[in-house]
């Protein structure tokens, strides 16, 4: 989100979803990244960690899928799960899509079986994500790279 109020990056998710676009409220506080055994967090005070609520719109996987010639640049996807109110996050990855010439195409870094950075179809991604998630995917928040020349 910072990133987008320094406008380097535009939230395009609404132009993708349109009319189909959900929102997700997600509440964060210093008490809820406490309960985490995350090594960097034991190294933060509380007034470091930010308590504020977002509103992070999605585009559902389904309709993602049927709108994705909305996409016309590369552009920044970040995969959106299910609130889990004992989670600090509900962003589990992210990748850049790629309009190609044979169809979209997602790379990102993967982790199993090898730590390595893949490209793959965007059909082939979607589903595998949907697969094999044991946290419910939800959709897709897309983001844009402004142009700062």
């Amino acid at each position: 989100s910072e990133l987008i109020k320094d406008a380097v990056l535009r939230d395009i998710t609404e132009e993708i979803g349109r009319d189909k676009t959900k929102y997700l409220n997600k509440a964060i506080s210093p008490s809820i990244w406490r309960d985490q055994e995350k090594p960097l967090v034991k190294y933060l005070n509380s007034d470091q960690i930010p308590t504020k609520e977002i509103m992070l719109p999605y585009v559902p996987v389904d309709v993602f899928l049927r709108n994705l010639y909305r996409v016309k640049e590369i552009a920044v996807l970040s995969l959106i799960h299910e609130n889990d109110k004992n989670t600090p996050i509900v962003v589990s990855h992210q990748a850049f899509l790629i309009p190609s010439v044979d169809g979209y195409r997602v790379r990102h870094a993967r982790s199993h079986p090898v730590d390595k950075v893949v490209e793959e179809s965007v059909v082939d991604f979607v589903e595998r994500v949907r697969k094999d998630s044991r946290w419910r995917v939800l959709g897709f928040n897309v983001v844009d790279v402004v142009d700062s020349l």
